[in-house]
This record gives structure tokens, sequence and C-alpha cells, in this order.
């Protein structure tokens, strides 16, 4: 008989907000272990490499031994697509800095002398207050 996962659990285990409204909605207040909601659960972006700590800690050895595999065969197939995907996106970055460059300039000029002024306001409540006699 398969085992509960409740929100109660997920709470506990400081899960993320998007991880407790996911399950939430997905399950309710709670769903079976089973392998069915484990792969609905997995088809909707809840991290089970988060879950591991769900896990007693005798199990932790185990699960990272069958999942290590899994990882490297993963990031394997995976490794090829980001590069493809870098080498298209690195000529679009360096024309966006190219344009973005000369307006940050532009705005750092601006917002230098408001800054200074600012600093030097705030160094002054802060010697104010240190060198006050309370």
């Amino acid at each position: 008989m398969p085992k509960i996962v409740t929100m109660q659990q997920l709470r506990g285990a400081d899960a993320c907000r998007g991880a407790l409204e996911a399950f939430g909605a997905l399950f309710g207040a709670s769903a079976e272990a089973t392998p069915e909601n484990c792969l609905k659960a997995a088809r909707a972006d809840l991290d089970f490499v988060w879950a591991r700590g769900l896990l007693p800690g005798p199990l932790w050895a185990e699960y990272d031994a069958k999942v290590e595999p899994l990882w490297a065969e993963y990031d394997a197939k995976a490794k090829p697509l980001w590069a493809e995907y870098d080498a298209k996106v690195e000529p679009l970055r360096a024309e966006y800095d190219a344009k973005v460059e000369p307006l940050r300039a532009e705005y750092d000029a601006k917002v230098a002398p408001l800054r200074a002024e600012y600093d030097a306001k705030v160094a002054l409540v802060w010697c104010e207050l240190y060198n006050r006699e309370d």
C-alpha cells in the first residue's frame, strides 16, 4: 500500500511556495505516492531532487546511487543542446550589449550626482546619530 505525501509534510520540509501551489493544484491536501502520481507530479515540474529530503536518511545513499547515472545521461544529452543554443544567442548578446552600453553610460552620468548627494546626506545622518549623547 502506497504511503501518503501531505501538504503539511512539504511545509515542514520548507518546500517553496511554487511547489506547494503546484502540489495543491494537482492533488489537494495529500496524495498517495503511487508511480502514476509521481509521474503526474514530475510532468508538472515538481522537483524530485528536492523531494529527496522527504526520504528517510538511510535511503539517501541508495537514492543518490540510482539518480546519479540518470543525471549523467541527461547531462550528456543536454550539453550539446546548450552549446547549440549558446552559439545562436551569443551574437545577439553582443548586439544587445553594444546597444545598451551607451544608454547605461548616459544613465550613470545623470544619476551619479544624485547618488553623491544622497550618500552625503546619509553620511551626515549617521554622523549625527552616532555622535548623539543619549
